[in-house]
């Protein structure tokens, strides 16, 4: 008897809480399990470290990747991702001033930032929070889409599809460009 292992086949066991659900056929007295061809599901993060992070290294942190797809295309997305998979996250979501490191958690009033104006590259991108907030031990904290590594891998196959995890709110188009003057990355 053989069972194929579902890692070779359709999908991978999704980021977070969201699963893939595999079948068994008996065929000729041998077992062949089949996932559902559903997709995968990113699962958002939040950076708890004592020092500014990237959502590379929060998703890292996880044994996840962060992925350039699932950013909102509006404030009422990460509002979304707040009330589910950030719950007791943020005071309360709002439009912020642009920054190239957002989605982020202000470390005074707990509110959640976004604004998608920006077309370039934020998974590597690491805040810097303002010396005053550090000394008090108080730090900007990224909000972070994760998917497994293979995932990502397949993520320009034809076949592929990513829930982002933002309800019916869509995802912005994905950047392309790593910001000017920004420190690079090895992930």
């Amino acid at each position: 008897m053989a069972i194929a292992n579902s890692n070779d086949l359709c999908t991978f066991p999704s980021a977070g809480t969201r699963g893939s659900m595999t079948f068994v056929l008996a065929c000729f007295f041998m077992l062949v399990a089949v996932p559902q061809c559903e997709g995968y599901s990113a699962a958002w993060h939040i950076s708890v470290a004592w020092e500014d992070e990237s959502c590379d290294q929060v998703c890292e942190s996880y044994n996840l990747v962060c992925t350039e797809m699932c950013w909102p295309a509006t404030v009422q997305g990460l509002k979304y991702v707040a009330a589910v998979d950030l719950a007791n996250t943020c005071s309360a979501v709002e439009t912020g001033d642009s920054e190239y490191y957002h989605p982020v958690k202000d470390p005074d009033t707990t509110v959640c930032y976004w604004r998608s104006d920006s077309t370039y590259l934020r998974c590597g991108e690491v805040p810097t929070t303002p010396s005053d907030q550090v000394a008090l031990g108080k730090y900007l904290r990224r909000l972070c889409p994760c998917v497994t590594a293979v995932a990502k891998a397949k993520s320009g196959s034809s076949t592929f599809s990513l829930d982002c995890g933002l309800g019916s709110n869509e995802a912005m188009e994905e950047p392309t460009e790593v910001r000017p003057g920004a420190p690079s990355t090895t992930t």
